[in-house]
């Protein structure tokens, strides 16, 4: 960790250029942060895109692997709840479509 980071973020802070976010949030049409509260991690977020095709899912952290989201089985090491991390996992899921997962994979 690089403490020079830390005092650019309370600057930024203090200057008003940070937001934060609490919950889902539509950060401009298309384009939805959601929290995945207590799961993989303690603040994960996962970036919904709309786009022609049907919503992409830039998964983040939430996700590490696309067996666990396929398979809806956690890894074996997380901080938060693996009840959370299920449900983030059905979530993604719901969203993009479950015959939809495959798409921007690289066949992963």
């Amino acid at each position: 960790m690089n403490l020079d980071d830390i005092d650019r973020l309370d600057r930024a802070i203090a200057d008003g250029r940070v937001t934060f976010i609490d919950g889902s949030h539509e950060v401009r049409p298309g384009l939805t942060l959601h929290l995945a509260a207590d799961s993989h991690t303690f603040g994960s977020q996962w970036i919904e895109v709309a786009s022609p095709e049907g919503p992409y899912v830039v998964a983040s952290d939430s996700v590490v692997s696309y067996a666990n989201l396929e398979r809806m089985w956690p890894p074996g090491y997380h901080q938060g709840n693996c009840w959370n991390l299920l449900e983030t996992y059905g979530r993604i899921k719901r969203l993009v479509g479950e015959n939809r997962l495959e798409r921007g994979s690289g066949g992963a």
